[in-house]
């Protein structure tokens, strides 16, 4: 790509981060988002600019902010995970849950974040009784699975990831997979 394009493109980025920030700064935490997901952010702070890097790194972190934030005040316990925005789940995506109890977060975020977990893990299930052999486990997401075994997750996605590797191990050959 030439160094003009290349620069072009940076300052298109940098527009689109000013633009976001400035709607931030005028709307707080009454920012209400037009229903798209901000995936775009944890792609930029992967590019070598280090100024967009971190940009993008702190309107992430002040978006999950007021999302997690409103969450609260709109949904229960029990809310099902299907009824959230996709800029919701992603910043479900950034909460860490140390254990299936962690009592660092609100329970509500606790909640909706094992159901999405427990989503994703079926997901996957779906994926391999579909393709079969032909199945390929994505990088870093075995290593998720192997989480997805411990303790620190509720019995429900435990038996379910347990579960999982061992049909992997069926269809790729014991010992591949096992739990």
């Amino acid at each position: 790509m030439s160094p003009f394009i290349s620069q072009l493109k940076r300052e298109s980025i940098k527009a689109r981060l000013k633009e976001l920030s400035d709607q931030l700064s005028t709307e707080g935490k009454g920012f209400l988002p037009k229903g798209q997901s901000y995936g775009y952010l944890r792609a930029y702070q992967y590019l070598p600019d280090k100024d967009i890097q971190e940009e993008a790194k702190r309107l992430q972190k002040a978006l999950d902010t007021i999302f997690l934030a409103d969450m609260v005040h709109k949904y229960h316990r029990t809310t099902k995970i299907y009824v959230l925005t996709q800029y919701e789940k992603d910043a479900l995506r950034n909460i860490r849950p140390r254990s299936k109890n962690d009592n660092n977060i609100d329970p509500v975020h606790l909640s909706l974040y094992w159901q999405m977990h427990e989503t994703d893990i079926d997901f996957e299930i779906n994926r391999l009784d579909i393709s079969g052999r032909s199945y390929k486990i994505p990088e870093g997401k075995y290593k998720w699975l192997k989480y997805n075994c411990s303790n620190n997750v509720p019995d429900r996605i435990q038996a379910k990831a347990k579960r999982h590797i061992v049909n992997l191990d069926k269809t790729f050959g014991n010992g591949k997979y096992s739990a």
